[in-house]
């Protein structure tokens, strides 16, 4: 049976290995941009790709968890990937000799202290998109965490390109507020 992206779903649920090998080839990109942005401090491309191939068998020991339809996919495949990833850094955190820390802590001090900053900044973000309307909500997950284009958020919103940007502009500006008091407040 050939293995495409209308049938990819149904035959994974299926436990039918091809369609584990068309997840592969077609998210392998994705998974591996998210591990590797994770991993990149530890400079091992062994752990990378061992974290990779992780990733790939939670897909295929849990596809029977996953509900949604193929568009919500990617979403899924990269939540997998962007924990294992985080549970990756941490055990092997862990394992760095005192010598190694320190020496990545004086090459990129500045770095770790901006991610830190960064992951605070974002879990405040994360929480200020989820209280927006729905449609909004799903136009700034496709466009800051997907990386896609207005035009092709609008054709899956019916909306067009232009409602999008605006609304995007309009949103923007009010979480640009509304993070900008939330920092002096301390939240």
């Amino acid at each position: 049976m050939n293995i495409d992206d209308k049938n990819f779903l149904r035959e994974l649920r299926k436990s039918n290995e091809s369609a584990l090998d068309y997840v592969m080839d077609e998210y392998a990109p994705l998974v591996k941009g998210i591990v590797a942005k994770v991993l990149s401090s530890f400079g091992n491309n062994g752990l990378v790709d061992e974290c990779l191939s992780d990733v790939f068998v939670s897909v295929w020991q849990n596809n029977k968890n996953f509900k949604g339809e193929k568009d919500d996919f990617k979403n899924w495949i990269a939540c997998i990937a962007k924990y294992k990833a985080i549970d990756y850094y941490r055990r092997n955190l862990t394992l760095l000799n005192q010598d190694n820390l320190d020496n990545l802590m004086l090459e990129s001090s500045k770095d770790v202290e901006e991610e830190i900053l960064s992951l605070e900044s974002e879990k405040k973000i994360i929480k200020m998109i989820n209280g927006l309307n729905e449609t909004n909500k799903k136009i700034f997950i496709m466009k800051f965490f997907l990386g896609m284009k207005s035009d092709k958020i609008g054709e899956k919103l019916k909306l067009t390109q232009t409602a999008v940007d605006n609304r995007i502009f309009r949103e923007r500006k009010k979480l640009k507020q509304e993070f900008i008091e939330i920092q002096r407040e301390g939240i």
